[in-house]
Parts: structure tokens; sequence; C-alpha cells
């Protein structure tokens, strides 16, 4: 199918099903609007190929993601009770980082020798929280979950606070390698859930500069941002000497649900090596 509009590597296609095209070895946003969701995805293999395709529909993967996490016992406030700010500094969390039912927060990771397990870092909000939440990845050696619904990083807004993740050596440390083998089990992942808000119009988003990343689980994707509500939706690998290998079809992904939005979806690669190798994927 011909795209609606196509100029060097920016491609927009006003379509629920999705071609492929050829891409430059900096791959610029990508903008794709189609069914019920409107979609920024980008997958390359080791040529330089980008394709975007439909998947499954938007409603549908987002009731998905909302499925309950698997039956298993979590220990929580890892790195201090919750605050404005904690730092995670310990070399070892082998039941992994958990926050939920906070209401903002940034959580620092600063050990660039920290060894992560099951479930991996993850922050939620209270339903109705007003402050946004930040993950940010400085410094780990390894994070890596193996059962399904689990994210190797992921921040997780109920609104109407925004969520953001990234992941990328800074302040010294070093950003390793992120790793899930569950089904539903991105690599780094935000959500903003609230509907129902007023202004719901927090972000989204979702960026990546250093280490590497792989998903190998049905529909477990490299980079994914997913927004229910207006705000804006971003997805950015900006990783030049990494690579992302995915069995879940996309690598870098922003979507959302809320067919009113206004706050614009878009997803960027630049430099390193993007590999998908899921099914409808380039390979």
């Amino acid at each position: 199918m011909s795209p609606t509009h196509a100029y060097g590597s920016i491609l927009e296609r006003t379509s629920s099903k999705i071609g492929s095209a050829t891409a430059s070895e900096h791959l610029q946003p990508t903008v794709l609007r189609g069914g019920n969701a409107r979609r920024a995805g980008l997958n390359r293999n080791a040529a330089g190929n980008r394709t975007a395709g439909a998947g499954i529909a938007g409603l549908a993967l987002a009731a998905l993601l909302a499925a309950a996490a698997p039956n298993k016992a979590l220990a929580a406030d890892e790195c201090g009770a919750p605050a404005t700010e904690n730092d995670c500094t310990s070399a070892s969390y082998a039941s992994g980082i958990t926050y939920t039912g906070v209401d903002g927060l940034q959580l620092n990771l600063k050990n660039s020798s920290m060894v992560v397990g099951d479930p991996g870092v993850s922050v939620e909000t209270s339903s109705g929280s007003t402050e946004g939440i930040n993950v940010y990845g400085f410094g780990f050696s390894s994070i890596t979950t193996s059962t399904d619904n689990t994210s190797g990083i992921s921040a997780i807004s109920n609104g109407p606070g925004y969520a953001q993740v990234q992941v990328g050596s800074g302040l010294g440390f070093t950003a390793g390698d992120i790793t899930t083998t569950g089904d539903n089990a991105h690599g780094v992942y935000a959500e903003y859930t609230d509907t129902t808000a007023a202004a719901n119009l927090s972000s989204a988003s979702v960026s990546f500069s250093g280490g590497d990343i792989t998903t190998s689980g049905q529909d477990s994707y490299g980079l994914y941002a997913l927004n229910a509500g207006l705000g804006q939706t971003s997805a950015q690998w900006t990783a030049f000497t990494s690579t992302l290998t995915t069995a879940g079809y996309w690598g870098v992904l922003a979507e959302t649900t809320n067919t009113s939005n206004t706050g614009g979806v878009s997803a960027y690669a630049a430099g390193g090596v993007i590999n998908s190798i899921g099914s409808g994927s380039t390979y």
C-alpha cells in the first residue's frame, strides 16, 4: 500500500494497515495513524530496513496490558520509603525494585554493578495521584525478568501525573543490559492510564541512550510508551553503540488509545542496531 505522504525517511499514513519502507541510518520520527489508535513505531534490521505494522488493535492492546500480573510474592520499597527522590545504590536486588501506590517519585538507579531480578524495576502511582513519576537508569549492570507482564523498567501513572523512564549512562555511572523473556514484557515501558481526569494532558515517555535490550517473548517490545489520555506520547532511541533485539515485532513504539488525543505521538531512533525478529517483522 502506498503511503499518504513520504519524504526522505519520514512516513505518514492514514490506514490501519501499514506497509514498509527503507530508512536512512539515522531514522527520523515516524507518525502512524490508524484504526482506533494513533501509533508511531520503528523496526529496523542491521541493513537499515524499517517497517511499520498494524500489530494488535489499540484498545485490545490496552486490555492486554491491564491483565493481572502473575502470582508472585513481591518485596516493595527496596530503596527506602517513597520520598520525592529515592536512590537505589545496592549491588543486588534479586527480587526486583517495586514501588506501588506512590504520588510522585523520582527513582534513580546508581550503581554500575547493580544486578536486578524479577520483576525488574517498577514504579506505579495510586489512582488519582497528582504528581508525575520518573525512573532514571543511570547505572546498573543487568536487569532481567523471566515472567509474563514484567518489563525490565516500567513507570505506570494512573493519573493525572505523567510517567517517564530514561535509561542511559550518567552522573559517572554506566547503564547495562535489559533482558526479558516473558510475554508482554517490554524492555523499557511507560504508561499513562487515566481517561477520566478533566485535564488528562499528562505524557508517557521513554528514552534510551545506553546499554543493550533483548526481549524474546510474544508482544514484548523494546521501548514502548502507551497513553490513554490526551497528552504527548514518545519513545526515543539514541543509543549509538548499542543493540536492541526483539521478538515482539516493535523495536521502538509510541501509542495512544485515545482517538481524541491532541498531544501527539512520536517514535525516534538514531544509531546503534535494532533487530526485530518476531512474527511480521522484517525478518
